[in-house]
């Protein structure tokens, strides 16, 4: 028997994912995909697997497409709503506990530890990297900011699993190198946008994380696999705070 739960996907381009993802939501009231104008088949993939399938664009006065989910809670049947990207996977023993903490009524939002996969390995110095996945209607604000597109209100009750691995939500970060690099520098300069440059991303930060990764838990001996996120981590504070320069003197 299916929990009632809307999932909520937005997807660009995702034909390779898509079906996957949604595979693993069989245990969904409801699957609604937002397909963000895909000039692939991810459109005729969602109207073949999702209950709905909503097309819509990221409004010009937005920054990041996270902005689209709001679309698909709008068409939501259930009270309760499930995020999840077209990139990520809920496993068995996950959806397993999701579903005993709806059944409890305990508490209003739930923030899942996630396990990102880089060429295919898991990318563990980044875990477990939490992320908020499943909340009652009402109880969190969408927004437009990257990595913080769903913030929970202040009256709301949120729940942090433990980070153990079968609590782990799957996510396919990065399949290529070229993807790695597109999606650094998209991501990079959608933070730019609500950064302002101060010594701390320019000096601070990467220093710390240089430290953190290299010199105290030493990602480099695992193989390039891992340096490759490392250097992206230590990079983006940076890169944001340059990018945050440049856009300030093209506005000027």
């Amino acid at each position: 028997m299916s929990t009632p739960v809307s999932a909520i996907i937005i997807a660009h381009n995702e034909e390779e994912n898509l079906r996957d993802c949604i595979a693993t939501l069989d245990w969904c009231d409801e699957v609604i995909v937002v397909d963000n104008e895909s000039t692939d088949s991810t459109h005729e993939i969602a109207s073949e697997l999702a209950d709905k399938t909503i097309v819509r664009e990221v409004p010009p006065d937005q920054e990041s497409f996270e902005i689209l989910r709001q679309y698909g809670i709008d068409e939501a049947t259930n009270e309760w709503i499930l995020r999840i990207d077209a990139d990520e996977r809920i496993p068995e023993s996950l959806a397993e506990t999701l579903q005993q903490i709806i059944k409890r009524e305990e508490h209003d939002v739930i923030k899942v530890p996630r396990k990102n996969f880089i060429l295919d390995s898991w990318y563990e110095f980044s875990w477990p990297d939490y992320t908020t996945t499943l909340w009652k209607k009402g109880t969190v604000v969408v927004t437009d900011r990257l990595h913080q597109g769903i913030v929970a209100r202040e009256d709301s009750d949120v729940y942090q699993l433990p980070a153990i691995e079968s609590n782990g939500l799957i996510h396919y970060t990065h399949t290529s190198y070229t993807g790695f690099l597109k999606k650094f520098w998209n991501y990079t300069g959608l933070q730019a946008k609500h950064t302002e440059p101060s010594l701390r991303g320019l000096i601070l930060e990467p220093g710390y994380h240089f430290i953190d990764l290299f010199l105290i838990q030493r990602v480099w001996m695992n193989g390039f696999k891992n340096i490759l996120p490392a250097l992206g981590r230590i990079l983006t504070p940076p890169i944001v705070a340059m990018r945050s320069i440049i856009r300030q003197i093209q506005d000027n």
